[in-house]
């Protein structure tokens, strides 16, 4: 199966799922707390997956491109520090542009 099949089919899967919720609380049901907490971890686990496949996989095989690795780390040590998506976002692209030049 192929990336973009999988990143279609997972993404599919995840509109289903966050669109039942929006389904069932106009249908009268109540969304628990637990439910909640679990929905808010969807969009995460979503976007880790996408990270760590481009990091980690190439051609369907285990290749870690270490500048990127490097790069998202500082990028994720950016967001933790300043909690902020532009800076991170920022951060992580002057990172991976000079790590690309280094390495």
């Amino acid at each position: 199966m192929s990336h973009l099949a999988i990143f279609l089919v997972v993404g599919a899967l995840t509109l289903v799922i966050r669109g039942w919720a929006v389904v069932a609380v106009g249908l009268g049901f109540e969304v628990t707390p637990a439910m909640t907490r679990t929905l808010r971890l969807v969009g995460p686990a979503v976007l880790s997956a996408i990270a760590a496949n481009s990091l980690f996989v190439s051609d369907g095989h285990f290749s870690a491109n270490w500048a990127w690795c490097l790069a998202a780390l500082i990028a994720a040590a950016s967001w933790l520090k300043w909690r902020s998506g532009g800076i991170s976002f920022v951060t992580g692209f002057v990172a991976v542009s000079i790590l690309t030049q280094l390495m």
